[in-house]
């Protein structure tokens, strides 16, 4: 059985994190969780300011893309939580995984906009509002011009669940 990569999608405070603490907890084999922010902590071990230095994110990145196909490698299953709202946000978790037989499942979660910047401003660290805002012009553009997280985009066969949070 090939391992299954998971990738989270939502706007921050959506209840992607949430919604992947049951999907773990559910998974009848085991489920390797991977967070971007997790990440981003442990490699800047700062403020979340830190987080947006020049190049960091592309450092980060790189770094989840090689810890996936390490535990993909190893036969894990393995769960992606991040936005993945923007072909640039994948596009490092495609290439890491290019050729390797896995089944992607797309778990959308999808909250409005005016809710998540409510959640997110009542955080002990907050993304902030504008970074949500940008992200969510980000998606709105990626999706008119017809992007999609599909299965010819990944090379693989796609299950897309979209749940409302």
């Amino acid at each position: 059985m090939s391992p299954r990569v998971v990738l989270m999608q939502g706007l921050p405070a959506s209840g992607k994190t949430t919604a992947a603490r049951k999907l773990i907890a559910d998974a009848a084999r085991p489920l390797r969780y991977v967070g971007l922010d997790a990440l981003r902590w442990m490699l800047a071990a700062e403020p979340r300011q830190a987080w947006w230095a020049p190049g960091a994110e592309a450092v980060t990145a790189a770094a989840q893309a090689g810890l996936v196909r390490a535990l993909v490698d190893a036969g894990s299953d393995v769960l992606v939580d991040g936005t993945h709202l923007t072909p640039d946000q994948v596009d490092p978790l495609r290439a890491a995984l290019a050729g390797v037989d896995v089944a992607w499942r797309v778990h959308a979660v999808v909250t409005p906009l005016d809710v998540c910047l409510a959640r997110d401003a009542g955080r002990d660290q907050p993304v902030g509002q504008h970074c949500i805002r940008r992200l969510a012009a980000d998606h709105q553009a990626a999706t008119a011009a017809g992007w999609r997280l599909t299965p010819a985009w990944l090379a693989g066969a796609v299950d897309l669940e979209e749940v409302a949070a």
